[in-house]
């Protein structure tokens, strides 16, 4: 149910904001294990910068590489796209386990 809210909030933005949302559709799971590759390993906390999230495809990836002494930081300039994410760490049990760091 999630996915099929995130593909139409994240196609509604993409036609209202073609010029400032960075993909024609979500990211999809190979894409975000790619750039998820290097999340989790190396012997130090990482702190994790993830620039224009969208609807989170590729922070649920992040999320589920993280360790627990590791920091996600998101920067997202569209409003509704901020918003959505608010709500998945509300709602989903993933991003709400680490909605503090």
């Amino acid at each position: 149910m999630h996915r099929l809210s995130d593909y139409q909030t994240f196609l509604t933005q993409f036609l209202r904001n073609y010029h400032t949302t960075g993909s024609v559709i979500p990211s999809g799971r190979a894409l975000s294990s790619a750039l998820c590759r290097y999340v989790g390993y190396g012997g130090k906390p990482q702190k994790i910068l993830e620039a224009g999230p969208g609807t989170g495809a590729v922070t649920g990836c992040i999320i589920d590489r993280m360790r627990q002494e590791d920091e996600l930081w998101m920067v997202e300039l569209n409003p509704t796209f901020a918003s959505h994410l608010r709500g998945a760490f509300e709602d989903k049990p993933a991003f709400r386990d680490v909605a503090s760091r």
